[in-house]
């Protein structure tokens, strides 16, 4: 599978994305969130979500305190890892705030792959996994935080007519977390026919 990583701010909420392809031109996803403990109540006041009803289901974890560590995102890929015994391919990160992650996880062994966030590169993903959920081809795990987050998502579109996906500003409560998380592993995911054995070496790639 390829892990896809939204960070963003560390007292908001937080997405890792697994998608995997299944080899038939479906891909199955499973994406899980991270919220402060000590914030949900707020967040779930403004952003009008129940975050402890959907992490008491597993849907996403409050983590300690007033922000999420970096480690409780690690730990969750590692034990989903062992636990499902997933092989993740790649762990795929939007650069802004993520690096120090990135250089961590490829201590521990992992290839980690520098997704930037314009259209150039997002674009297509996109675009592949609009059809693909239009075609049912993506197979999902019923997260009612994924299809939240993916029904707030807007399409921002370039003179070219590339897209990518965008909060309708950036102070919006309504967050797409997941959603960009689960693109950024699809930017990946969507490469597998074509990889060569460069990409199996194990360090830091940008794209």
């Amino acid at each position: 599978c390829y892990v896809g990583l939204d960070l963003s701010k560390n007292i908001d909420l937080t997405a890792v994305s697994f998608v995997f392809p299944l080899g038939d031109g479906r891909y199955a996803v499973s994406a899980h969130g991270f919220i402060p403990e000590n914030t949900a109540t707020k967040h779930e006041h403004t952003d009008r979500v129940p975050y402890k009803d959907w992490a008491q289901q597993g849907w996403c974890t409050l983590t300690e305190g007033d922000v999420t560590d970096d480690e409780f995102i690690k730990s969750y890929i590692y034990e989903k890892e062992f636990d499902e015994q997933w092989k993740i391919d790649e762990i795929c990160f939007d650069p802004c705030g993520a690096r120090q992650f990135a250089n961590d996880m490829t201590a521990k062994g992992y290839t980690c792959v520098e997704i930037r966030q314009g259209f150039m590169t997002l674009s297509e993903p996109t675009k592949k996994f609009r059809e693909l959920v239009l075609m049912n081809k993506i197979v999902h795990d019923g997260s009612p935080l994924l299809t939240w987050c993916l029904s707030n998502a807007n399409e921002v579109t370039d003179v070219n007519a590339n897209i990518r996906l965008s909060k309708k500003n950036k102070d919006d409560s309504q967050r797409i977390d997941l959603a960009a998380a689960t693109i950024n592993a699809m930017v990946r995911a969507l490469l597998t026919e074509h990889k060569t054995s460069v990409y199996k070496e194990r360090g830091v790639l940008a794209l």
